[in-house]
């Protein structure tokens, strides 16, 4: 984590005319798993359009809150916030954890060498055995979960800045 720009245990995003990159040092399994913070370097074309909407929002939050918007959405009101969006855009549910269950499976589908599934893994914040675990239900015609348990509760004590 870049200590001098937020405090460890924060998520941010750095969008600067040499480098573009997201810091997260808050996610589900920074502890559990021991990975600590990771930076996710930003595409050119993606932080330039990041830039306008940090513009646009008009405050220092990638996702402010809806109802108020000089603070940052939490954990739980950002998952509820990407089901509502999935049912506008295509009818169903999709969560988060789906999302995620999506990407290790397509990235499953390819031809990648195990170091690269290590790495997938490790920047998803889990490990190669628990992505594996999700592609092996997946081949065998279990049907993924759609809904979060959660995702009508706004969780105050599991912030993300971003």
């Amino acid at each position: 984590c870049q200590k001098k720009l937020v405090g460890k245990g924060c998520n941010y995003i750095v969008l600067t005319s040499k480098r573009a990159f997201f810091s997260f040092g808050d996610y589900k399994v920074v502890n559990a798993a021991g990975y600590g913070c990771q930076e996710i370097t930003i595409p050119p074309e993606l932080a330039e359009k990041l830039d306008v909407i940090m513009k646009l929002n008009g405050n220092q939050f990638l996702f402010p809150r809806p109802d108020k918007r000089s603070e940052h959405i939490s954990r739980a009101g950002f998952g509820k916030a990407i089901v509502n969006m999935m049912l506008k855009c295509i009818k169903k549910p999709i969560c988060c954890q789906t999302l995620r269950n999506i990407y290790t499976t397509h990235m499953f589908e390819k031809k990648i060498s195990t170091n690269d599934r290590e790495k997938i893994a490790r920047e998803m914040g889990t490990s190669l055995t628990l992505l594996r675990n999700v592609y092996d239900k997946y081949m065998k015609n279990e049907a993924l979960p759609l809904e979060s348990e959660d995702v009508s509760e706004e969780s105050s004590d599991s912030e993300v800045d971003l």
